[in-house]
């Protein structure tokens, strides 16, 4: 009688990962609590560990504590075909008063754990202790998606300050003031809080949701601390940047950031889905886009006053110091003198400009050009140069004229007119042809006679001596015969090549081996994958168990066909643990049937994708 074996996804795979791959194993229940001692206002981090047990730990009650969980991760280890999982959970444990704490026994079913005690005197804490900084993170070339690190614990630093709280996160914007004026450029800190106990990942930078401001371009490369605000860890970012007003008025804003964040889901309640609830709860989940915003905030911006402007006042704002030179000191009429201005301060440079020295009767000039240095990563600080060419009409010139650079200043409220004093320049000569604008005007240089003179014979009309004819104008390069000449050598180069090469493959059969091999896995990989499609659970194993036989096959110099699950388990040992499965599913496939969903097959497919590249 030919029995046929029909069960879930769900059902098998709870039996089969049961019957393979777990040992019973005591449970235990391990908490330690970092640091034992601390002062008020201090908190300490709890951490218990489940080992070889699905429940969860129960943290009693604690007068005076208040124990907060902030925090789970799942860690499973397979050793010799046994699976153990470790199931850790944080807390945070802070004292209400002073003196010492007993936290009783932890218990995850018929474990537990040892009491700890806890230790707090009267000293002046902080808010929390200070964490190393998490590694830096890198997006991907072209300003891709920044992934921020896996969740876990975090202690605040002294100076964490509370920020706006939300499920994901929250954005906190400081301004030194929140009045301005019309191109002021004002230092700005942006820090956006991303909770730990997220799994998420910044797709773009933080934006305002006011067209009353611009704002400098943010680093891809926040600076990144950790904080515990409210009892909660979180990972922030700071950006340092500045804004600048744009038109005057009122304006309320807010700072905007988008996340994409993994929102966990549970699988419906039986047996084994209990078991992934509680091992992989930190796995499961689905993306969801989300953004988290500051809190609303309102700027005034503040026209600049009409009164007193100077007429060559540009829209500098900021306050600066102008400082100018001129070399050559010592010229002819008509040789060019470079004039530099340099304009050094904080401020908006982009709106720093200057005419110069402008043209008149002495002196004729050019367009001035720039070029800006800036001292800080905001720009709001440097040295602007300004050269313009300036050339003397007149001889006897004794100076530059002074140069004027006019700017608001938003401290004092008041425009400032600088200028520089005259320089000392000394102009000789005077110009052969002088025109109005200063430009000289010279002679053309005679022609020179010819060396040779002429004779009678020379005053005949010129006549054509005939050359040699040619059948063709056609070039040499263009005729059929020379174009055939020069390729007969590449010719000859390439077949030389092509004889080499194929004699070097000939002599080499382990290479045509390892390029039969990889056609055979590739055609089971093929065919796998086509079974995936159709819900062939059976066939989609015995070709998975076919490709890892040609790829250890050839590894092991053994016919494919021949390595069964006992070579697997005899010759790999412990890295057998993904291996096994695969051969013992496929030997099953053999006398009862295989179903499992399409997520599974997909999981399964990752694990022998990873399993062919590692032998590879």
């Amino acid at each position: 009688m030919n029995m046929r074996i029909h069960c879930t996804s769900w059902t098998l795979a709870c039996a089969f990962l049961t019957a393979l791959t777990l040992e019973d194993r005591a449970a235990t229940v391990t908490a330690t609590l970092d640091p034992p001692e601390i002062s008020i206002g201090d908190s300490a981090q709890l951490t218990v560990t489940v080992s070889g047990s699905q429940e969860q730990p129960s943290v009693p009650d604690v007068d005076g504590l208040d124990i907060t969980s902030v925090g789970q991760s799942t860690q499973i280890e397979i050793i010799n075909g046994s699976m153990t999982a470790n199931a850790s959970s944080t807390y945070q444990v802070t004292p209400r008063h002073d003196g010492t704490f007993v936290i009783p026994a932890i218990h995850a079913g018929n474990a537990a754990s040892q009491p700890i005690t806890l230790h707090v005197d009267k000293g002046s804490g902080t808010a929390a202790t200070a964490q190393p900084q998490p590694p830096q993170t890198s997006p991907p070339p072209g300003g891709g998606p920044v992934v921020l690190p896996p969740p876990g614990p975090a202690s605040a630093p002294p100076d964490a300050s509370p920020a706006p709280q939300g499920r994901f996160g929250s954005i906190e914007v400081t301004l030194p003031k929140d009045e301005f004026y019309v191109g002021e450029l004002v230092p700005v800190q942006i820090k956006a809080y991303i909770p730990q106990d997220v799994e998420s990942s910044v797709t773009d930078l933080p934006q305002f949701t006011s067209d009353g401001f611009t704002l400098n371009s943010l680093s891809t490369k926040p600076e990144q601390t950790a904080e515990v605000v409210n009892g909660r860890p979180y990972l922030v970012l700071t950006w340092h940047s500045a804004l600048t007003g744009v038109k005057t008025g009122d304006y309320p804003f807010t700072l905007q950031m988008p996340l994409t964040v993994v929102v966990p889901q549970q699988l419906p309640r039986d047996a084994f889905n209990d078991f992934f609830n509680n091992f992989f709860r930190n796995t499961m989940g689905t993306k969801k886009n989300v953004t988290i915003q500051s809190a609303a905030q309102t700027l005034k911006v503040l026209p600049l006053p009409q009164t007193n402007r100077p007429a060559g006042f540009a829209g500098a704002v900021g306050q600066f110091e102008i400082e100018a030179s001129a070399t050559p000191t010592r010229v002819n009429v008509g040789d060019p003198i470079t004039l530099r201005l340099k304009i050094t301060g904080t401020g908006n440079f982009d709106r720093v400009s200057s005419d110069m020295l402008p043209g008149d009767s002495h002196w004729k000039t050019y367009s001035p050009k720039s070029h800006f240095d800036p001292s800080d990563t905001l720009g709001d600080q440097g040295t602007k140069t300004f050269e313009q060419p300036i050339i003397p009409n007149d001889a006897g010139v004794t100076s530059v004229p002074p140069v004027s650079f006019s700017y608001f200043d938003p401290d004092i409220r008041q425009y400032v007119t600088r200028s520089t004093a005259p320089l000392a320049v000394a102009v000789s000569g005077s110009p052969a042809n002088p025109i109005p604008g200063g430009a000289v005007v010279t002679a053309p240089a005679p022609p020179q006679p010819s060396s040779a003179s002429p004779t009678a014979d020379d005053l005949r009309i010129n006549r054509l001596e005939p050359g040699s004819f040619v059948s063709t104008l056609r070039p040499l390069y263009l005729n059929p015969w020379f174009v055939a000449g020069q390729a007969l050598p590449l010719l000859a180069l390439l077949a030389g090549l092509a004889w080499y090469r194929r004699q070097e493959i000939e002599s080499q059969p382990h290479r045509r081996r390892a390029t039969a091999t990889q056609q055979a896995i590739r055609q089971q990989i093929e065919a796998m994958e086509q079974a995936m499609r159709n819900h062939q659970t059976d066939a989609f194993f015995v070709h998975a168990r076919n490709a890892l036989q040609q790829r250890l096959g050839q590894q092991w110099n053994l016919r494919p066909e021949t390595i069964t699950l006992a070579d697997v388990e005899a010759r790999l040992g412990q890295d057998s643990q993904n291996v096994r499965p695969i051969f013992q599913m496929a030997d099953q496939a053999s006398y009862s049937d295989l179903h499992f969903g399409d997520a599974d097959l997909l999981q399964w497919r990752q694990v022998i994708l990873n399993e062919l590249a590692e032998e590879n």
